[in-house]
């Protein structure tokens, strides 16, 4: 059929989905929040904001630490390896901001702080 894609599900939303359905089916008002989204990567994922603390080089990979959009520190920290494909990202001193987003099977830079 024209416009029609394969989609995967986690199990977790694979069953939220039948849910909703089921009470659809039978008439109920109070379905479960299902919701539908294109991300990142296959698996959902979202972009992610980080900070760096090291240079990162073109082509090189580093670990990432996760923080939210305002800026602040996630508790417990989360991190991540993302691997950089465009261009030396230079931090003279603290950190710079990165944002992340995955693809196929790992995560990549797309943005820096200058």
């Amino acid at each position: 059929m024209a416009g029609e894609r394969k989609v995967a599900f986690t199990e977790d939303a694979a069953r939220r989905v039948a849910a909703a359905t089921l009470a659809y089916e039978r008439g109920s008002r109070d379905m479960p929040p299902v919701m539908f989204r294109q991300a990142g990567g296959d698996d959902g994922e979202e972009p992610r904001l980080g900070t760096i603390s090291v240079n990162w080089p073109k082509n090189g990979t580093t670990t990432v630490t996760q923080i939210k959009a305002d800026g602040s520190a996630i508790s417990p920290p989360v991190t991540f390896e993302a691997t950089n494909y465009f261009a030396t990202v230079t931090v003279p001193s603290g950190t710079r901001r990165v944002l992340c987003v995955f693809v196929g099977d790992r995560w990549l830079l797309v943005a820096a702080e200058c």
